[in-house]
């Protein structure tokens, strides 16, 4: 490594965060979902991870994605949230009283749940007239709560989502679909 690439590096980076790229953010873009979800779940959620990723980032990634269907599923994001929430009390259950409280939210619809052994997720949508402009996913992995939220034209994203799912489950059929 040159004096160069260690000078450059880090101003690079700093210049990233101050541009708005990417960002550790604490509560502020999630903070109204987290106070919500803290309430209906009950008890303490703490705050263990959060980052930002806004359309220069996300427009960095698509760039230099590996492969065709990662560069499509970016291409309509403007922005992402990501905050990991813990809690000591219950899991399973903040996780089933906060997702059911973010999904009666006005505007907001639940097109997805799984359950996977110890694991459960909701994915939850908000539609702009006919276009889904916003998703959240809710998810409890052990003792977390996550939470994403994705804004953008999030239409192409999704369909490239379950062209690749249905690819993988049941190949020939995405011919007929796309």
């Amino acid at each position: 490594m040159t004096a160069r690439s260690v000078l450059l590096a880090p101003v690079l980076l700093l210049a990233t965060l101050a541009a708005g790229c990417f960002g550790f953010v604490g509560l502020a873009h999630l903070s109204a979902e987290h106070r919500l979800a803290e309430r209906a779940a009950g008890v303490p959620l703490h705050a263990q991870f959060s980052l930002h990723a806004g359309p220069a980032a996300l427009s960095f990634a698509r760039n230099h994605a590996d492969d065709d269907e990662a560069r499509e599923f970016l291409r309509g994001m403007d922005g992402a949230d990501i905050l990991v929430l813990n809690t000591d009390d219950g899991p399973a259950d903040a996780y089933r009283k906060a997702a059911a409280a973010l999904a009666a939210r006005p505007g907001w619809s639940t097109i997805a749940r799984v359950h996977d052994g110890g694991d459960d997720a909701a994915v939850l949508v908000r539609l702009d007239g006919e276009r889904v402009r916003e998703l959240l996913l809710v998810a409890r992995d052990g003792e977390d709560l996550v939470l994403a939220h994705v804004e953008g034209d999030l239409d192409r994203a999704i369909a490239a989502a379950a062209a690749d799912k249905l690819a993988r489950d049941h190949g020939s059929i995405v011919a007929s679909i796309q």
